[in-house]
């Protein structure tokens, strides 16, 4: 694309490669680590994906120290990556208030409210899954935090004067994240050698020798498949 982008420049983009909407996911909870079930069903599940407002699509980042390895200038270097370790959720409320009924629950787990004993981290961490869809309701982009658990359920605020409808928002604290295969659930790791070889391998094809082969370079490689512009090729 050109320095100074035109409309047409930006017009032929989009048509080319879409663009992502921010109001199609779903997420999904697993048991926690030890067989306990978080989530009782399928629908509860399907429930909170319809219920979920808004959700945060987790960040990371390289923490770094400055080092200095003679009278020149400083040089940053990376020791570890760093996650915020921590989204908000936002639901809106059922009549029956589940989707806040649901949290504060799962937080009795954590902590006996009467006897204010904790329980075992394993019975109540579990893996959160954040499913990314397209306009046709595919799965494009999926995510999943390791270890999660509600760290607090905002207030509501109710009053005679407010009209509106109820909303809850959840702190959920989580250790690391990682994105994984669409469905199976597999963790994708750039850097694995797959099936075309090399070290930029991203889900078993060689982007390179992806953008070769299709003679674009702006070829990508998508669940499995090679997206050329709005063109998939198996």
């Amino acid at each position: 694309m050109p320095l100074n982008p035109t409309v047409a420049d930006m017009v032929s983009r989009i048509t080319r490669f879409g663009t992502a909407p921010t109001n199609r996911y779903t997420i999904d909870f697993s048991n926690s680590y030890s067989g306990v079930k978080i989530i009782q069903s399928v629908f509860l599940t399907k429930r909170l994906s319809a219920s979920l407002e808004t959700v945060s699509v987790p960040g990371i980042g390289i923490a770094s120290n400055p080092q200095r390895f003679s009278s020149g200038p400083e040089r940053e270097m990376p020791y570890g990556r760093t996650y915020e370790q921590s989204i908000d959720m936002t639901f809106l409320v059922g009549a029956d208030y589940f989707e806040r009924q649901f949290f504060t629950d799962w937080m009795t787990k954590i902590q006996n409210q009467g006897t204010n004993t904790f329980g075992y981290y394993k019975d109540y961490v579990c893996d959160l899954t954040i499913n990314l869809l397209d306009r046709k309701d595919r799965v494009r982009y999926a995510c999943k935090l390791y270890e999660v658990w509600p760290k607090s359920v905002a207030a509501i605020e109710v009053g005679a004067e407010t009209e509106g409808l109820a909303k809850q928002t959840v702190s959920m604290a989580y250790r690391w994240w990682e994105q994984v295969e669409p469905f199976s659930g597999r963790p994708i790791n750039p850097q694995t050698t797959g099936a075309a070889g090399g070290p930029n391998t991203r889900l078993g094809l060689d982007l390179p020798a992806v953008a070769q082969r299709t003679g674009s370079p702006e070829s990508i490689a998508l669940g499995g498949k090679v997206v050329e512009g709005q063109r998939i090729v198996e």
